[in-house]
């Protein structure tokens, strides 16, 4: 193997162990207070972990703690690196009575994951929107 061949795969294993090691290090736990869809899915109240997979496509995978055995992988609409982002939480957006995961923040890599909001049918005397968020613990 030339000198050129074995630089190279020390480059490439050290990015690989770099990636392994902030993928393993990107989940959080969180709890949420009100059923919640996030996408398409639909979670019970109840706790929940969502953990990262990077590669290509940054995808988020999401299981219940407990009972209800939810499990899916989701895709962020968006991402982002942000100062703002300093501790793990969850942000619900509720549309008439409905309530949805709009977005996780992993505090440890100061990385928010945005996700599209389902909007549910409203009637002219629901409640406003509003944005909750909720801490996440680890």
């Amino acid at each position: 193997m030339t000198y050129a061949k074995k630089i190279l795969s020390l480059l490439l294993l050290s990015v690989a162990a770099t990636l392994g090691a902030a993928a393993q290090d990107a989940h959080a736990k969180f709890t949420l207070p009100y059923d919640a869809t996030w996408g398409k899915a639909v979670l019970p109240a109840g706790t929940y972990t969502v953990s990262l997979e990077f590669g290509g496509i940054t995808k988020a995978y999401v299981s219940s703690e407990g009972g209800s055995k939810v499990a899916f992988v989701t895709v962020p609409a968006s991402t982002e690196v942000s100062d703002a982002c300093v501790k793990s939480a969850v942000d619900l957006e509720r549309s008439g009575s409905r309530w949805s995961v709009r977005s996780v923040c992993f505090g440890a890599l100061q990385l928010a994951l945005y996700f599209p909001a389902e909007r549910g049918e409203t009637a002219l005397a629901a409640l406003p929107e509003k944005l909750e968020v909720l801490a996440a613990g680890r």
